[in-house]
Formats: structure tokens, C-alpha cells, sequence
């Protein structure tokens, strides 16, 4: 199971980048899947080989233009710093969908003469014209959001005015929770829970939303052997998230899977006292789900009558429809399956 999990790299790096002034480029950046900038006078590769040229020919090249070590800056980043598997984060105007997509290839394509794009960036402050856009970096989109969707810390994150800019590193977590429910980040397992209602979110619904983690918790620390401890982190100004955050393994993944996904919690049948049976979103039992995954033997009697003694507590303390009106009240959507893949970028 865990070998269909996104891994995120730690090399990988985060830009920020927009797409002309206003964002007037957007849909074509999107549907073309790719970036680009202007600046087009520079037209050979021999002309963008370190930051020094490149100041030294926009001197030359542009010579109405005040700011040539912040155009190198720029250009610099767009054709060298920028690199395979690094994340572009692409806003639209007034942020009202953000374009997420992986950098493809390592190489800039120059487009020269006719073959360029007749289109103009007039958004230089000092009144300077960029010229045509003839500069592409190749990109494959993963995920178009509307703004309302993301956190408020990430929509901070996208406030930079500059083209390109190297988004922070406690971005990566917010980024990654927008393109996978489900991932592992420097050696932490992640799994998103959607809360969509746009009403008021009450006590007693998120009270019971976090003592299935405490539950999981206890289960996952049983079948284990040793302590598992959960973390949460909850963003749910209606709608938004809660994010489990545990050790990266199969029993943690699979118990989280079973108890918060909504729907409700069983008792069934008679095994050695009680059989136990998570009902939960019209997935497997729990039960099954530890004896297929050997995460349980049968012959454990002691670990056995433990996880019946949990069980029965979590009955005896909440009711299948308590359950179920939780998720219905938080709108509670579970990891998509979907999610778990590794996407082939």
C-alpha cells in the first residue's frame, strides 16, 4: 500500500509565477502548457549563460531600461534555477484559480523572428516595453483550483508581486495537501479529510471527529507494538481540512482509512467474544483489513481481546448514527482513492 503513495522530494523546489501583468497570459499558459517571458531581444541561449550577460546585454539591448540586475534576476531564475520536478505555482487574476504544475524538461525553448508570439508585456514600472514573449519553459498541469479552496496561509504565500519567486519552505506542506490527500513528507505519512459544509462547525462534530484519531491511536499502537502517536492539523473555517499526520506505515494508513472516512461503526457476529467490524464509508472491515494485511494473527488472543475491549468502548461511547450525523453536519469527505496513486507528471 505504501508503494502507491506520493513520496514529495526535498529537492524539489516551489516557484511562484505570473503569468504576464494581470495575469493576462494565464489561459494561454494553461492551455499551451507551458510559462514564458518576454524580454525578447535576448533570442540565444549564448546570451542567457550567467547572470553577468544577461544584465550586460539588456544594458545593451535595452538601454531606456533602469533595472537591468532585476530583469537578470528573473531571467536567471526562469532558464537555470528552475529545474525538472519543481513545482509552478500559477495564479490567475486576483487569485481566483491557481494553476499547480510540475516543470517537464530542463531545456528553454527560444522562439526567434516570425516564429515568436505577437503578444506585448507592458507591465514594467518603469515604462519600458519587454517586447514579445519568446521564452517557454515546458510544464504538465496537475490541478486547477479556485482560490476559495486554498488556506489562508497559502493564499499569503502567493502574495509576492514578482514574476518568479521561490515560494517558502513551509508552503511545501500547504502545496501538497492541495495536490494529494494522501503523501508522505520528510518521513511523515499525511492524509487529508475535506470538511465542506459552509455552515457553523460545531464542538461535538469535531470533538468526535478527533476521538476516532485517539481510537486509531490506541489501535494502531496495539497492533503495532509500540507507541503511535497522531498528530493533527485542522484548518476548517467552513469549508477547509483536517490532516492526520502519523508515522509512515501500513497499520497507520490502513486503521486511519477504516475509522475516519464517515459513515458508520459495527459490532457483527460472534468471534472469540465479539467480531469486529468498521463499517465506515462502505469500506472493508477494520477487522478484515488487519487478518488480510497479517497485521493480526489469529493466534494473538491477548492483542485480540484488547481490540475488541477498544472496540466495544467506542460503541458503548458513540452510536453509529452519532457517526454518521457528524459526517453528514462537517460534510466529511475521505481521502480519494484516486490520491493514493503516484502520478505519473
Amino acid at each position: 500500500m505504501l508503494d502507491r503513495i506520493l513520496v514529495v522530494n526535498p529537492e524539489e523546489n516551489y516557484w511562484l509565477f505570473r503569468a504576464g501583468n494581470g495575469a493576462e497570459y494565464f489561459s494561454e499558459f494553461y492551455s499551451l502548457n507551458k510559462i514564458g517571458m518576454a524580454w525578447d531581444k535576448l533570442e540565444t541561449l549564448g546570451q542567457l549563460n550567467s547572470k553577468e550577460v544577461i544584465a550586460d546585454e539588456v544594458k545593451r539591448l535595452y538601454p531606456e531600461n533602469t533595472s537591468p540586475w532585476t530583469i537578470s534576476s528573473k531571467i536567471y531564475k526562469f532558464v537555470h534555477d528552475i529545474k525538472v520536478g519543481d513545482i509552478v505555482v500559477m495564479p490567475d487574476e486576483n487569485k481566483k484559480q491557481i494553476a499547480f504544475g510540475k516543470i517537464i524538461s530542463n531545456d528553454t525553448t527560444i522562439k526567434t523572428g516570425e516564429d515568436r508570439d505577437m503578444t506585448v508585456d507592458n507591465g514594467n514600472t518603469d515604462g519600458s516595453i519587454s517586447g514579445f514573449i519568446n521564452k517557454y519553459r515546458a510544464v504538465k498541469w496537475i490541478k486547477l483550483v479556485p482560490g476559495e479552496e486554498l488556506s489562508p496561509s497559502l493564499k499569503q504565500y502567493l502574495n509576492s508581486p514578482h514574476t518568479i519567486s521561490s515560494l517558502k519552505n513551509n508552503s511545501i506542506y500547504e502545496i501538497n495537501k492541495v495536490l494529494n490527500d494522501v503523501f508522505i513528507l520528510n518521513e511523515k505519512l499525511y492524509i487529508r479529510y475535506k470538511v465542506l459544509t459552509k455552515k457553523s462547525v460545531y464542538a461535538k462534530d469535531m470533538g468526535l471527529f478527533f476521538n476516532l484519531i485517539s481510537y486509531a491511536e490506541e489501535i494502531a499502537t496495539l497492533i503495532k507494538g509500540e507507541e503511535v502517536k497522531i498528530e493533527t492539523k485542522t484548518n476548517v473555517s467552513s469549508p477547509g481540512d483536517i490532516v492526520a499526520i502519523g508515522v509512515v506505515c501500513t497499520t497507520v494508513l490502513g486503521i486511519l482509512a477504516s475509522i475516519v472516512t464517515g459513515g458508520k461503526i459495527e459490532v457483527e457476529g460472534e468471534f472469540k467474544g465479539s467480531k469486529v467490524k468498521f463499517c465506515l464509508g462502505g469500506g472493508k472491515s477494520l477487522f478484515d483489513w488487519l487478518i488480510e494485511n497479517k497485521k493480526l494473527n489469529l493466534e494473538e488472543k491477548d492483542k485480540i481481546v484488547t481490540l475488541n475491549k477498544i472496540i466495544e468502548k467506542i460503541n458503548h461511547q458513540h452510536t453509529p448514527e452519532e457517526i454518521e450525523k457528524m459526517v453528514e453536519n462537517l460534510e466529511l469527505i475521505s481521502p480519494e482513492e484516486l490520491n493514493l496513486e503516484k502520478k505519473d507528471f
